[in-house]
């Protein structure tokens, strides 16, 4: 099959546009209509063999994960997901069918999420699998990093802690609708690839005041697998949680919990602070050590 062969059986399994899409896949660019008075949101996300799945991973599994991830960008933002690109650098060991296989399992992953694949590209070289998908999204109001101020409270959904030995970095759900949801509550919010101290991290340095924050460490719901519950260590650094972090005025903690409408956990974990940069827990107990400990391409 050459490549032109592969495309056209791609593109005949595509959904017909919506409305704002002027150029369909299959030209030299695709073409949409910005929806008036939204924010287009823009993000992007790799899926590297060897290092986010392994190469007996199911095919299908790691599509649906490259999407996934780029979804939990678009939720971080509390946006409304619509058009994906997709880039792929196969080796020439790859099977046409594992490729056909990883682009039905993104499809699917893209029908559940309304999101349109409408575009992209197909190379072949040496070393291991890599993808890079981007995605675009809107919101009427993008919630940044940078909105945390002393005495808000700081919220997480779902659980941290042993992603990688419970399949959970395979198998989340993007916190799409929470992300929603939550724009009406949330001044600062991130989602957790790298860690939750690394994260939480981040959105301290975004911040336009200079704070600490004080995590709860009892309050933190850990993940389990295989009836052991994750270590406090590996809750603070194993990443690959894909839940939300967000910072809300304490004074709208009760309206949060009461009107919140998932089944996804929902958890007090921390307070910000003035201060000066600094992650602690409820003993006061600094936590930075362990900042270099979550995640980084170009330390780990």
């Amino acid at each position: 099959m050459t490549e032109d062969d592969f495309l056209k059986d791609l593109f005949s399994k595509l959904p017909t546009g919506d409305s704002n899409l002027t150029v369909p896949n299959g030209d030299d660019t695709a073409a949409f209509r910005s929806t008036t008075g939204m924010h287009t949101l823009i993000a992007c996300d790799q899926l590297i063999e060897g290092r986010h799945y392994l190469s007996d991973t199911p095919p299908k599994i790691c599509g649906a994960k490259l999407l996934k991830r780029n979804l939990s960008d678009i939720a971080a933002m509390g946006g409304i997901p619509k058009y994906a690109v997709l880039s792929c650098n196969v080796n020439n060991d790859c099977p046409e069918q594992w490729l056909k296989d990883f682009h039905q399992g993104l499809l699917d992953c893209a029908q559940q999420y309304n999101v349109q694949l409408i575009g992209g590209d197909l190379a072949s070289s040496p070393g291991p699998n890599a993808f890079s998908l981007t995605i675009t999204g809107e919101s009427s109001q993008p919630i940044q990093r940078s909105g945390a101020e002393d005495g808000d409270l700081l919220f997480a959904t779902g659980e941290f802690g042993l992603s990688f030995p419970s399949e959970h970095h395979l198998h989340f759900t993007p916190r799409i609708k929470e992300g929603q949801f939550l724009a009406n509550f949330a001044k600062a919010m991130i989602d957790l690839t790298d860690g939750l101290l690394l994260d939480s991290q981040r959105l301290l340095n975004a911040s336009k005041q200079t704070l600490d924050l004080q995590l709860f460490k009892e309050l933190i719901p850990p993940r389990s697998h295989h009836q052991e519950l994750a270590s406090f260590q590996e809750i603070l650094t194993d990443g690959e949680d894909y839940e939300l972090i967000f910072a809300i005025p304490a004074n709208r903690e009760i309206e949060l919990q009461n009107s919140w409408p998932f089944e996804t956990k929902l958890s007090k974990i921390g307070e910000f602070k003035k201060g000066t940069g600094k992650i602690y827990d409820n003993e006061h107990l600094l936590l930075d050590i362990h900042t270099n400990k979550g995640f980084d391409h170009f330390q780990s």
